[in-house]
Parts: structure tokens; sequence; C-alpha cells
């Protein structure tokens, strides 16, 4: 049972970035807004800021790197929940060598929210100082990135 709740949970990590990505793909034009929103730092009083920018190329790349750190979550997510499940009855070193694509999709995830909103939004751009940004968005990525890192760490206990 312990392995199958294991696979169920791996591939929730799935359905998180496929959800997430369709709609990130549905709304481009509001992702490229919320990352305009942070790299000019518009929402933080006491501007102008010297580390701010309005580049295009800024912009589309964070954009892209959402976009294409979800795209990889949910293929490594849905790989690894397959391979769990075709290996859930098999011995446990085989289903341990199964978890290594789940566990490696949790990871990912766990660096892009950790890179993306606290070294690059929070850290560069300060999203700390805009309660809009810090109380909604931040905040959002810091609950994802805690119910990510529980879930890898239960897939990665050991198994019988």
């Amino acid at each position: 049972m312990l392995r199958s709740i294991k696979t169920a949970l791996a591939a929730s990590v799935g359905l998180w970035a496929l959800v997430g990505l369709a709609s990130n793909i549905s709304n481009l034009a509001g992702v490229r807004a919320k990352v305009a929103e942070v790299v000019t730092m518009g929402a933080i009083p006491g501007g102008p800021h010297w580390q701010a920018t309005d580049s295009a190329a800024v912009i589309v790349s964070g954009a892209a790197f959402i976009l294409l750190s979800k795209a990889s979550v949910l293929l490594l997510s849905l790989i690894g929940a397959a391979r769990m499940w075709a290996a859930r009855a098999a011995p446990a070193p085989r289903f341990a060598a199964a978890k290594q694509t789940a566990l490696a999709a949790c990871a990912l995830a766990l660096l892009a929210l950790f890179l993306g909103w606290t070294v690059i939004a929070e850290g560069w751009f300060e999203i700390w100082r805009a309660p809009a940004l810090r109380d909604g968005a931040a905040m959002t990525a810091l609950r994802y990135a805690a119910f990510i890192a529980l879930i890898g760490l239960t897939i990665a206990t050991p198994d019988d």
C-alpha cells in the first residue's frame, strides 16, 4: 500500500505541474505581465531601483523559465510515477531505482521554486518589499515548495 501511495504522490506532483502549465499557457500575457511586474520592481514603493529592468529578454526568459520548469517537472513526475507503478510489486532495490525519476521531478520543482522565487524574485528583485507580491505569489510558492519537499521526502523513504 505504501508504494501505491508514493506512486500517487509522485503523480500528484505531475498534476500540480500540469495544472500550472496549462494555466500559464492559457494566459501567457498574464505570465509575462507578472514577470514584468517583478523585474521592473513596479510594485515596490520608493523607486527607482538600480537592479530593476524592463528588458524584454529578461521578461521573456523569466516566463520561459516558468513554463520550461513546469513542463520538465510534469514529464519527470509522470515518467517516475509510471516506473514506480510498474515496480510496485518488485523487490525493494528495483522499486528504489524506479523512484529516482520522481525524486528528480521533486528536486527540479524545488530548485525552480527556490531559484525563481527566493533567489531571483525575493533576493534580487526584492518582492518582499511589495506586500501584494510577498503575501500572494511568494506565499503560494512557499506552500508549493513545502508540499513538494514533503512528497519528495516521503517518496525517498526506504521500502522493504
